[in-house]
């Protein structure tokens, strides 16, 4: 199962699917409702429509004619802000065995594969998310709804199952570890949110991980996977009314459970931090971190757009100042959405022989004099036509839009992904420069490097 990682909205386009297979079901024969459908539509934007169920459960639907697949996506809303320190790791660690069993169903992977479906599972910060993607048909869309269904409450896993995760997640974090700048991306993030929910990594920690029980885990999963704290989404080749007969059938016979309070407290940062690794065999690093906006916040596009202006080849200022000039073989830059105030990274590779220190130093000054200056229009306009495009083709494509859909359910309303994309193209030089201003400051900064040992 993949980490936070998979949560870019905008992906590469998904791998051949599965071709469409001929229907062998009736819906009379899966379904014949004795009351009426509980579950009704509250929202419709971008043909996309929103239905709650009785219980809590949130539902998007996305029929996409001519597709042949449907894509079931099932989003918890609890991920690594959601644990508490020695819980660490325990929302990923949920997509390694909720995939095992169900008290009906012994063998999930099995019978996944049995039917022809690509499947997986990831975590981040603000969410848990499962997919499922099945060749077209109602037969198959009976199937995947019902396992979902099944295994968002009833899903089986023993003390030998967590204990074979927990090694899967040590393996897991070896391997980050071995990769400098994820590495250094962890430790910088840890920083940088300390005493915020956002301190504790994806992947959890070994000393937390270490004293994991069977109960702590099922606790976890009993607290969190509920219709009422869920997002079901659908999107592909598939009929509208079965889609919600099936949906009110498998999961309106959940049950909602109460919830407790999640720790949503975001303290400004009020000075710099850094973080020195030193690693042996590993490359040289240089990365600077600021504390950003969340995905819901109208700065967010201009974040966006700043990292975009700040390391493109070859025209952005990072790579004219590093790359060009001999300190770094490559410049890179990420933000996400979330639902809390996300991270503005830059990170550099720094060129052999050259100091990671000095690299730090320049990146920070060239960054932080980026408010003073000037962008033209034309740079402004190239940043808006790709990344309106790109947006476009993720929602073309259904397994994207999923995933999409699923990543701003969780920063805070589905329809925020819309809202997102008008702001987009609203974006002015004026309203970049405003949030470098604003945003790119040294009491929201955190600096890092690896230095390589031997």
């Amino acid at each position: 199962m993949t980490a936070g990682v998979v949560f870019s909205f905008l992906l590469a386009s998904s791998a051949p699917l599965h071709a469409a297979q001929t229907q062998k079901t009736s819906l009379d024969d899966i379904y014949s409702p004795a009351s009426p459908v509980a579950i009704w539509k509250t929202a419709e934007a971008g043909g996309i429509s929103e239905y709650q169920v009785k219980n809590g459960l949130k539902v998007l639907l996305y029929p996409r004619a001519g597709e042949p697949d449907f894509t079931v996506s099932l989003t918890v809303f609890a991920g690594s802000r959601h644990e508490s320190p020695r819980e660490a790791g325990l929302a990923h660690l949920l997509t390694h065995v909720t995939f095992k069993a169900t008290a009906d169903r012994p063998d999930l992977k099995k019978l996944l594969n049995s039917h022809g479906a690509e499947f997986d599972g990831a975590s981040g910060p603000d969410h848990t998310a499962y997919y499922v993607v099945l060749p077209a048909s109602l037969e198959n869309l009976a199937f995947a709804l019902s396992l979902e269904a099944d295994r968002m409450v009833n899903a089986r896993f023993d003390a030998s199952d967590v204990s074979a995760a927990v090694s899967e997640m040590f393996g897991e974090i070896e391997a980050s570890e071995k990769n400098g700048p994820a590495f250094l991306e962890q430790a910088m993030t840890a920083a940088a949110y300390a005493g915020s929910p956002y301190e504790n990594p994806v992947l959890g920690n070994r000393a937390a991980l270490g004293g994991i029980s069977i109960t702590d885990v099922t606790a976890f999963y009993e607290r969190h996977h509920r219709p009422d704290n869920a997002l079901l989404t659908l999107a592909g080749q598939f009929d509208t009314g079965a889609a919600l007969i099936l949906i009110e059938k498998y999961f309106g016979p959940l049950r909602a459970r109460p919830a407790r309070p999640v720790k949503t407290e975001w303290p400004e940062p009020r000075a710099e931090r850094e973080v020195v690794l030193k690693q042996s065999g590993a490359e040289s690093l240089a990365a600077v971190l600021y504390r950003g906006v969340s995905g819901a916040d109208g700065n967010f596009p201009a974040a966006q757009a700043l990292v975009d202006l700040l390391t493109a080849n070859p025209s952005g200022d990072l790579y004219r100042d590093l790359v060009k000039k001999g300190l770094a073989t490559e410049v890179t830059g990420r933000v996400e959405p979330r639902a809390g105030p996300g991270a503005i990274l830059f990170t550099a590779k720094v060129k052999p022989g050259k100091s990671p220190e000095r690299v730090r130093d320049r990146m920070v000054q060239t960054i932080e004099k980026f408010s003073g200056g000037r962008i033209s229009a034309g740079e402004v306009d190239r940043f808006r036509n790709r990344t309106l495009t790109e947006y476009d083709l993720a929602l073309a494509d259904g397994p994207r839009a999923a995933i999409g859909l699923s990543l701003w359910s969780a920063v805070g309303d589905w329809r925020d992904l819309f809202l997102h994309r008008g702001r987009i193209g609203q974006l002015t030089e004026n309203k970049i420069l405003e949030a470098a201003k604003k945003y790119l400051t040294p009491d929201r900064r955190t600096t890092g490097i690896v230095i390589p040992t031997r």
